[in-house]
């Protein structure tokens, strides 16, 4: 499947991240996390700390660019 770059810098992934991943029942907040596991924050883990691609799949779960809100999002 390919690959496709989703935010353009680090400031588009905190603003997702904080507002999806960091309050969403499937982020694990323990201080001994090594990996989130959430697929799609694990993905876009990966991403930022890599090339900043992720699989079309994953943006697609994410209703990114179209939804602010992870379709995945599971409210705490």
């Amino acid at each position: 499947m390919a690959r496709v770059h989703i935010f353009s810098n680090g400031t588009e992934w905190d603003m997702w991240e904080e507002g999806n991943c960091l309050k969403c029942r499937k982020h694990d907040s323990s201080d001994v996390v090594i990996w989130p596991t959430c697929e799609i924050e694990s993905e876009l883990t990966y991403a930022l700390l890599s090339d900043g691609l992720i699989e079309q799949g994953i943006k697609d779960r994410m209703g990114y660019p179209h939804k602010f809100r992870c379709i995945e999002f599971e409210p705490i």
